[in-house]
């Protein structure tokens, strides 16, 4: 199908609804609880289901740190219900295809907070009173202390402005009980609050600036990273703020509040501009090629300020022992199998000549089986006795810097396809709620089981860790092999149209659905909590189309001693690849 044949689908595709005939949820929401809708801010203890682009599907989890005394275990299970017309099975998908199409990340967040109180360079809470703190050390001591370790405070400071620049625009409405007054009102006194706590950071890099000749390179580096990289994300989140209030007609009252509320906006827009200017940031201009380059750098400084949020995963080999006792049982047997046959072969100094023929191609055929034998126990048992795939410990130095070198975090995963009948109860009667079609018969499918444990504790049960941050987990799984086999993207239909009384065809998307069942279990030593989830992820050839949350249940939620334990003695063993 030609390009104009896809526009015609995409315009006659029929209204494709969610559950109770809504329009279904974009791909960047996420049904809460009870149905309402979430930002894709996901906060503590939450999941999040997203096309990450095109080609990725993006699961993310978030695992709570210090809510609650002691050890912590958090378990998640994914089942992926992929239809047989799809073409993915256990014979073209293996285990390590899977794992090169999984891009898995971890990262430290931790829980936005107001800009004043960001902003606040003596409240103990704000990365600005470390960078202070620090000040006040190289000016009274005689040798420069470390600068490296400042580099996380300088990047976790640039990550929270964002995500408070993104709470204070969410909550402002343009449709205030006090009208377009109201509104304005409001609208300055976040202004100021952003403006304030851009200049608050400012001020401590320009303190700085005397001490950059004696501080580690990448440390200046990373402080006009940062004064980079707020200055570009507030211009963004401004611009769309701006563009989406703006179009409110409630705003235009006569009063002229909305050219106020334009202007101020601008004003600050264009401060920004200036400013980056000035100290050789980049801007967006119009010239060929810019915007290209501008992208480029976007993402160099988004991934660049990110980095030291991002925890270590070092993979250690936790079963040495399960490996080397396989592999003593399969040479045992393979022992056995060529000293059983060696007692039963004649002298063979007399037979003639073709006997020793046979009995020389026996000893041959013997050795191969023998061989074989190793093989085929190494193949058979080592699955069975080895739980995960991979073993990783979490760390990293966002860990120490924020007060969390205590913790201990232990990640383990392990996927495979299951028949239907291995497929927990509750797993297949939520995946068969509210189907797409009512009273068809359901297709054959192919289950594909992704589990994932982490465990986290301190060397100290007794240590208290600091609340208010959670481990981040995203999931990115590449749909690469779920698409190769896919029909066109659109499919043309032949029908008689009863309104117009006429035989006609029309050209409409043709779609797959793949089921997604998510299963998280937050375990403490005094809590239980269980919560299932169904997604629906719909391809087509060309990749992901968009992504539906359809249900979300709490199953479990007790209070009562769980008595968990955990033990790290196998980092302590094995130590970290």
């Amino acid at each position: 199908m030609n390009a104009d044949a896809e526009q015609q689908a995409a315009e006659a595709q029929p209204r494709v609804s969610g559950l109770d005939g809504a329009p279904a949820p974009s791909m960047d929401l996420v049904h809460e609880a009870g149905g309402s809708v979430a930002s894709a801010e996901a906060s503590p203890r939450e999941t999040l289901v997203e096309a990450h682009d095109r080609h990725q599907l993006e699961v993310r989890f978030n695992y709570t740190l210090g809510r609650e005394p002691g050890p912590q275990r958090y378990s998640v299970d994914l089942y992926f219900f992929v239809p047989r017309n799809v073409g993915v099975s256990r014979a073209n998908y293996s285990r390590d295809r899977f794992y090169e199409d999984a891009n898995a990340l971890v990262r430290l967040d931790a829980a936005t907070m107001p800009l004043d109180r960001l902003a606040d360079d003596q409240w103990h809470g704000s990365p600005l009173a470390k960078l202070t703190q620090a000040l006040g050390d190289f000016r009274s001591s005689p040798r420069p202390p470390p600068s490296t370790p400042l580099s996380v405070h300088v990047k976790l400071y640039a990550h929270l402005f964002t995500a408070g620049v993104h709470d204070e625009l969410a909550r402002l409405s343009p449709d205030p009980p006090g009208g377009p007054a109201a509104f304005e009102r409001d609208l300055l006194a976040t202004l100021a609050r952003i403006r304030a706590a851009l200049w608050a950071y400012r001020r401590v890099r320009a303190a700085w600036w005397t001490f950059e000749s004696v501080c580690h390179a990448s440390f200046a580096e990373d402080l006009r990273a940062a004064d980079e990289y707020v200055s570009h994300a507030l211009d963004e989140r401004l611009t769309r703020f701006a563009r989406r209030v703006l179009s409110k007609p409630s705003l235009y009252d006569g009063s002229g509040a909305a050219t106020r509320c334009r202007l101020a906006m601008a004003a600050l827009a264009a401060e920004e501009t200036r400013y980056r200017q000035r100290y050789g940031y980049l801007t967006l201009t119009e010239r060929d090629g810019a915007g290209e380059y501008f992208v480029y750098r976007s993402s160099l400084l988004k991934k660049a300020i990110q980095s030291a949020l991002y925890l270590d995963m070092r993979e250690v080999e936790v079963d040495p022992f399960v490996r080397n006792a396989v592999g003593a049982v399969a040479a045992a047997l393979a022992a056995i199998w060529a000293t059983a046959l060696a007692m039963k072969l004649p002298a063979i100094s007399g037979l003639p000549t073709g006997t020793k023929l046979l009995v020389f191609m026996a000893a041959v055929v013997a050795y191969v089986l023998k061989d074989r034998i190793k093989a085929v126990t190494n193949e058979l048992l080592v699955p069975r006795l080895r739980r995960y795939d991979h073993t990783r410990w979490l760390g990293g130095e966002a860990l120490s810097a924020v007060g969390l070198g205590m913790l201990q975090a232990r990640l383990r995963e392990k996927t495979s396809f299951v028949a239907d009948t291995d497929v927990p109860a509750e797993i297949l009667a939520l995946r068969r709620m509210r189907r797409t079609v009512s009273n068809a018969k359901p297709l054959s499918e192919e289950v594909i089981h992704y589990g994932k444990v982490l465990e986290i504790g301190a060397e100290d049960e007794r240590a208290k860790m600091p609340q208010d941050y959670w481990v981040r987990d995203i999931l990115r799984l590449n749909m690469r092999h779920f698409l190769v086999r896919l029909d066109d993207p659109v499919d043309k239909v032949a029908y008689y149209d009863h309104a117009h009384e006429r035989f006609a065809s029309a050209v409409f998307s043709r779609v797959y659905h793949l089921n997604l069942v998510l299963r998280t279990r937050c375990e403490t030593a005094g809590s239980v909590e269980e919560r299932l989830e169904l997604h629906r992820v719909i391809l087509n050839q060309k990749g992901i189309v968009r992504v539906e949350a359809v249900a979300n249940n709490k199953v479990r939620d007790e209070r009562r001693p769980t008595g968990l334990r955990l033990s790290f003695r196998s980092r302590r063993r094995t130590g970290p690849r």
